[in-house]
């Protein structure tokens, strides 16, 4: 590893240690902040972790429905706004997902005007 990849690395504090300073600065994680991030996963109003569904069936789906353990001082718990923003923006992003996708299955291939199979004929 070059000595400048070295001094950026450095300078980048960890998660792990960020939750130890202050827990609203992040996830104890790596994997479940990036997920958080990516909005495959989010806390929704009860405080219960969501999965996306492309998640469920993998070792994440475990944390479906699973209630947040949060810390006792209320000071340093995550702001309710805070998490409901980001499960409406996992939502938004969720919809037009489907609707790109809806658009590519209903949408024709450019040149193709109709489907042969060799051995087939009529």
């Amino acid at each position: 590893m070059s000595e400048r990849r070295n001094l950026a690395l450095d300078t980048i504090p960890s998660y792990r240690d960020l939750l130890v300073k202050d827990p609203r600065q992040g996830c104890a994680r790596l994997d479940i902040y990036t997920l958080f991030d990516l909005c495959l996963l989010w806390i929704n109003r009860e405080m219960k972790v969501e999965i996306a569904s492309a998640l469920q069936h993998t070792e994440y789906g475990k944390l479906q429905g699973k209630m947040m353990c949060l810390p006792t001082d209320t000071a340093l718990q995550p702001h309710p706004k805070h998490l409901e923003r980001h499960a409406q923006i996992a939502s938004e992003l969720r919809e037009a997902t489907r609707r790109r996708s809806d658009r590519n299955r209903s949408r024709p291939i450019k040149g193709v005007t109709g489907v042969r199979t060799v051995g087939n004929e009529v």
